[in-house]
């Protein structure tokens, strides 16, 4: 309903960005991830929490929902329908998987 109304009344999400991302990744909800990386142009990968270091998967892994994260996860990368917008977590250049925070632990780690 949010994509059709941001599209729709042509609002700017800049202005709350922020709190929609800390919201997503707080409840570990691969949805809103997705669409803040596809339809607001934002790499949810680059996230990273100032005072612990903790990256986005760090702060996912944090989540009491993580579980659900990781599942839907695993759904996409086997069921995924072809017109569907799926969550991009790794590229060439960005390797979240093995990504440290502060305390030199990798996402699984927290988990």
């Amino acid at each position: 309903h949010f994509l059709y109304l941001a599209s729709h009344f042509n609002i700017d999400v800049a202005a709350f960005r922020d709190l929609v991302m800390t919201k997503a990744i707080e409840f570990a909800s691969y949805n809103a991830l997705t669409w803040l990386q596809h339809d607001c142009g934002i790499d949810v990968r680059l996230v990273r929490d100032k005072v612990s270091g903790d990256k986005f998967l760090h702060m996912i892994a944090n989540s009491p929902f993580a579980s659900r994260f990781i599942r839907k996860v695993a759904e996409n990368s086997r069921y995924r329908p072809f017109d569907e917008a799926t969550l991009n977590l790794v590229d060439y250049g960005n390797r979240p998987t093995t990504e440290l925070n502060n305390n030199g632990e990798v996402w699984l780690q927290s988990l």
